[in-house]
């Protein structure tokens, strides 16, 4: 055999070993990956944050991929925009969305990141069944670990409810309601844009997505509350409505919550701002309250901010009502700088406008006790 045919024949084979290997890493890739907690953050020389893939921590949310066979792959807290201040908004993030591209080639890994359009680069040392490693330019691997989720397909739901509270800081103050049916209904407070109540309608095929998505965070079995030691960071509550009635609400402050819920969570806090929204008109601008409590004598029930603006829409297309109730319940909430006061049985809410003006609404049914609120009460300073 002549040393031509030996170079022929040894290149050949090594070309089909590299473009199995290249092959091999296409396949291994596809599914959901999170980052293994616990590794140390990287730095350079001059003492800054060295990044896996795009967004490291955003707060305490660990990141997380999903690489599809399409060579699309979903960024589990999405990308953003910051959009500087205008004469007609603040500053705010704006949501680009969850999926971009990726490329493969031989142990080369390319992610297309929306929030700087720039390609990023990694070396693929290692792909086992569970365990994804890569290297960045600093030649240290990071890792993530390959998910498997058990769908609970009865964790269904109609309505999911996100809102924030803000931080100290800049942080966003919304809430949006989102339908299965396919609309939306979003009030922007602070720190956002556009700001206001406005609706807006997509897709209900997108539902499902969201609906699954939810169920694999197994959200009905989630704790009710879960807090951070530290101070001064955002609280943002989710809400599920099943048959127009609370079925759970999760309050998370500053991303306590398990990753795969603020995986699912993050992204639908702007998700109105993918939508052509409409404003919704209405002369009820007194329905401005956010997290309110019922007190009755030495009893109170706090409803969350997501709980509360569930309430809200349904006030805003209440009957007016001049029947004269008990007023079982006062209701002191902040708004423009001075408190305000409602008066409630659960069925009717009486507002007093500045002017002096009485108004009633009728909901047509007790709040507190469809939604099984009434258990929630507790003596004052509990």
């Amino acid at each position: 055999m002549t040393k031509y045919l030996k170079f022929i024949i040894i290149s050949f084979f090594f070309l089909i070993s590299c473009k199995k290997n290249t092959k091999d890493y296409d396949t291994k890739i596809i599914g959901d990956w999170q980052l293994i907690e616990n590794q140390k953050m990287q730095y350079d020389e001059q003492g800054h944050p060295l990044p896996p893939p795009p967004l490291w921590y955003l707060g305490n949310l660990k990141p997380g991929y999903s690489f599809k066979e399409n060579d699309i792959y979903d960024n589990k807290l999405g990308f953003y925009k910051r959009i500087k201040k205008t004469k007609t908004h603040g500053s705010y993030n704006f949501f680009l969305g969850n999926k971009s591209k990726y490329k493969i080639k031989n142990d080369s890994l390319k992610l297309f990141d929306l929030s700087s359009n720039t390609w990023d680069s990694y070396k693929i040392s290692s792909i086992t069944s569970d365990t994804l490693t890569i290297l960045g330019s600093d030649a240290k691997p990071t890792q993530f670990l390959k998910k498997k989720y058990v769908i609970d397909n009865t964790a269904n739901f109609d309505n999911v409810i996100i809102s924030s509270s803000g931080c100290y800081g800049n942080c966003p103050v919304s809430s949006v309601l989102i339908n299965k049916n396919g609309s939306i209904i979003y009030n922007g407070l602070f720190y956002t844009y556009p700001k206001g109540l406005y609706q807006s309608s997509f897709n209900p095929k997108l539902f499902t997505k969201i609906e699954t998505d939810f169920q694999k965070t197994n959200w009905k079995k989630l704790n009710d509350r879960y807090i951070a030691s530290h101070t001064d960071d955002e609280t943002i509550t989710i809400t599920f409505i099943k048959n127009n009635k609370i079925i759970k609400t999760i309050t998370d402050y500053g991303n306590e919550s398990p990753t795969e819920f603020c995986w699912t969570y993050t992204p639908l806090r702007f998700f109105y701002q993918k939508l052509k929204l409409r404003k919704i008109n209405h002369n009820r601008n007194y329905l401005n309250f956010r997290d309110i409590t019922f007190e009755a004598k030495d009893q109170e029930c706090a409803l969350t901010d997501s709980e509360s603006f569930y309430l809200m829409t349904f006030l805003l297309n209440a009957k007016e009502n001049v029947f004269n109730f008990e007023k079982k319940y006062t209701i002191k909430y902040w708004s423009n700088d001075v408190y305000k006061y409602i008066f409630s049985d659960g069925q009717y809410f009486q507002f007093r406008l500045e002017n002096g003006k009485q108004i009633t609404l009728d909901l047509g049914y007790n709040f507190l006790e469809k939604n099984d609120l009434m258990q929630r009460f507790v003596k004052k300073g509990n």
